[in-house]
């Protein structure tokens, strides 16, 4: 037991905050994303306790996220919709160490963002803000690299064409 639990504690160390900054970044409630981190940490020492051996621990970490973010979003969508967040009040995830040009930058991106559909933006923010490359989100959603190569392209594309349209 106490070889899992010094692995339990290397991995919370390693990856409480990427995976908290996921959670948060995608449903834009703090205490919500807080909530989930801990769930999504206490499923993963389940895993452990249990004895199961878990090959790649970021992977499956990323995975039970997206698992509890696709539940959060189907029971209650109007609360935790990035969306509507960022039309009604203005929500940001700026960090309180940016300078006022950043956070404005920041704000603009968000509705650009807001402005795409949920697939894409998935694939950016695990692509660009979590920094997963293309083979670990294809493991995570499922779907081959190729698929997920495209979606990114084809996202890129579509942000930048709504960027052009308002410039």
């Amino acid at each position: 037991m106490d070889k899992e639990k010094e692995q339990f504690e290397q991995i919370f160390l390693e990856y409480s905050d990427a995976i908290y900054r996921h959670l948060y970044y995608r449903l834009g409630n703090q205490d919500r994303a807080k909530e989930l981190t801990q769930e999504v940490f206490m499923r993963f020492w389940q895993q452990l306790a249990s004895g199961q051996q878990i090959v790649f621990e970021k992977a499956f970490l990323y995975k039970i996220a997206h698992n509890l973010f696709i539940n959060e979003i189907r029971t209650d969508k109007t609360t935790y919709s990035l969306d509507n967040m960022i039309e009604e009040t203005g929500f940001d995830v700026a960090s309180g160490e940016d300078t006022p040009e950043v956070f404005t930058e920041h704000q603009e991106l968000m509705r650009y963002l807001a402005k795409l559909t949920d697939s894409y933006k998935a694939v950016l923010v695990m692509r660009y803000i979590d920094g997963l490359p293309v083979k670990e989100i294809a493991k995570l959603l499922s779907e081959s690299e190729t698929n997920i190569s495209m979606r990114v392209s084809r996202a890129l594309d579509k942000l930048r064409e709504i960027y052009k349209q308002k410039t």
